[in-house]
């Protein structure tokens, strides 16, 4: 089957090799343990970006629940993630890693 290329390109703009928003979701949180809306800020990014990110990195096994909780700038309770021992271990560059292991950030 044929793909057209408008398709294939618009394919690869949403699922990127490279998305450097992970990249720096994870950067972020090897700095300190932080809620969705404290990397948003920190990051100037979006909710929806941020927090697909951070479902990424749970599902990668590479962010986890920290079992805190914090408020966020609406006052509700928020989830404060963090690094799991496997990010550690994924990059001898860490804190200074991509989503490959390469000390490339």
């Amino acid at each position: 089957m044929k793909i057209q290329e408008t398709t294939r390109k618009a394919y690869e703009s949403v699922n990127r090799g490279n998305d450097s928003l992970y990249s720096r979701v994870l950067t972020q949180l090897s700095a300190w343990p932080a809620t969705c809306d404290e990397i948003e800020v920190e990051l100037e990014a979006r909710h929806q970006s941020v927090s697909s990110r951070i479902r990424k990195g749970v599902q990668d096994g590479f962010i986890k629940n920290s079992g805190e909780k914090r408020r966020t700038r609406t006052g509700r309770q928020a989830i404060v993630w963090q690094l799991t021992n496997v990010m550690h271990l994924a990059c001898p560059h860490y804190p200074n890693c991509d989503t490959e292991g390469r000390g490339e950030l």
